[in-house]
């Protein structure tokens, strides 16, 4: 602001100076008498030449740079010549002819030292007119419009500069700022701006990067804690499985021994076996979400035909459908038929998917596989007229544990709460993107969208 201030302050000193140094351009009294007595020499020499001599042309011929505005009458004609900018008013050019009417023999003294410097044309000795100028008196004439376009071209200029020299590198560093914050919005946690000056700006980029610090600190702690989370995960989800093995020996033991003839103690040995497989699956199951996760297990990339992945898929599901009258089918696209990336990987989060959509589809219902080419992407659904899910609950589909109902499995097996988190982790390993829509009661579709490249790790 006070740059800005500076240079219209600059602004108005020159406009300022200008008007002075245009004031005092007006030619001086003595200057002014000098150039009529000489106009007015060389007209009376003229006219007793030419009496028919026209005036208006012989001047603009004569003078076409006059010193000042002339302001010409001629008696006998009562011709009035006015060359230059500015002219007399009517009243005077009025009064002047009514004088000459008369047939003065000499001229008032108040027109040889008026405003008008009036010079007399002789002819033969007589008194034929006047030869006067017309010099600015008031503010209006003294500035003209040339004073104005020269004011408003020097504002104009001025404010041109000022806004390319102050808002220029003030823009500069805004888009900076923009820029960086942008980035940083990206998950570049390392963009900074630059902090050049002592200004409003230069404050604002300072503080922006001390919130840049703090979060990049605070993102490296988050994601070194999270690290070790995975790792813990990991680490006692393997130390889970040698004594889950040794319960499962055991009670296998117990069912081979005399116990099994007493009914209740083979009711309870059936319910420890039923609950250890499922203890053993959901700890199967963190232990590969947390291998995924932590990129611990490496990917077999390769050129996969997406039908022989659908028909695997179908026929291990084949069995259970059959029990509860629900049909799989599968349509392949064109231009889909192969895609890239793990088959065994791939393979697993359908399972996860049509496992998921087999327990909530009721009987007569339909579950169908599908594969369509997209721009630089193959998209894989898995699509069911089960009874959907709600809206409010599709956001937290993806993360662990989460369970919409237990109720809308209609009685079949729940399952670990961990398989659509393992479906998006092995998504995302392979560079892709998983998602859902749903109608309650009509159709839920799960689409997972792979690069055709295989951009994954």
């Amino acid at each position: 602001m006070l740059t800005f201030c500076v240079c219209l302050g600059a602004v108005l000193v020159v406009q300022m100076a200008a008007v002075v140094l245009w004031l005092y351009s007006t030619p001086d009294p003595a200057r002014l008498h000098a150039f009529t007595d000489a106009v007015a020499a060389d007209l009376g020499d003229a006219l007793a030449i030419n009496p028919r001599l026209d005036v208006d042309a012989y001047v603009r011929r004569r003078y076409s740079n006059p010193l000042a505005s002339l302001y010409i009458v001629i008696a006998e004609t009562e011709q009035v010549v006015l060359f230059g900018p500015l002219q007399p008013p009517p009243a005077s050019i009025t009064g002047a002819l009514e004088f000459y009417r008369q047939r003065p023999a000499r001229l008032p003294e108040s027109w040889l030292t008026g405003p008008y410097q009036v010079a007399p044309i002789l002819v033969s000795g007589q008194l034929a007119g006047g030869v006067g100028v017309v010099v600015p008196v008031t503010w209006k004439q003294l500035a003209g419009w040339k004073m104005a376009a020269f004011s408003g071209t020097l504002l104009l200029v001025g404010t041109g500069l000022a806004a390319f020299f102050i808002f220029g590198p003030m823009r500069q560093r805004l888009d900076d700022l923009d820029r960086a914050a942008r980035r940083f919005g990206t998950g570049d946690f390392r963009a900074r701006a630059v902090e050049n000056g002592g200004d409003e700006l230069a404050s604002l980029a300072r503080t922006f990067n001390r919130m840049a610090i703090d979060l990049e600190t605070r993102d490296e702690q988050l994601k070194a804690a999270d690290r070790t989370r995975r790792l813990l995960l990991a680490d006692v989800s393997h130390e889970l499985m040698t004594p889950l093995t040794a319960i499962r020996a055991y009670r296998e033991v117990l069912a081979m021994s005399d116990l099994m003839r007493d009914p209740e103690a083979a009711h309870n040995l059936d319910v420890i076996g039923d609950e250890t497989e499922r203890l053993e699956t959901v700890i199967g199951d963190l232990l590969d979400l947390a291998r995924l996760e932590a990129s611990g297990d490496s990917l077999d990339l390769q050129d996969v035909s997406v039908e022989n992945l659908f028909g695997r898929v179908a026929a291990h599901h084949e069995p259970e459908a059959r029990r509860n009258a629900v049909t799989i089918t599968s349509v392949v696209g064109a231009g889909a038929e192969i895609l890239y990336g793990d088959p065994l990987r791939l393979e697993q989060a359908l399972q996860n998917l049509v496992a998921n959509a087999l327990r909530h589809t009721p009987p007569g219902g339909e579950i169908e596989l599908g594969a369509e080419a997209k721009p630089d992407a193959v998209l894989l659904s898995v699509r069911d007229t089960g009874s959907g899910i709600p809206p409010e609950h599709l956001p937290f589909l993806f993360d662990r544990f989460y369970k919409v109902d237990p109720a809308r499995a209609a009685g079949r097996p729940a399952g670990s709460g961990l398989g659509l988190s393992i479906v998006k982790a092995i998504v995302e390993r392979h560079g892709g993107t998983v998602s859902v829509l749903s109608d309650p009661g009509i159709a839920t579709v799960f689409a997972i969208q792979l690069p055709v490249n295989g951009t994954g790790p």
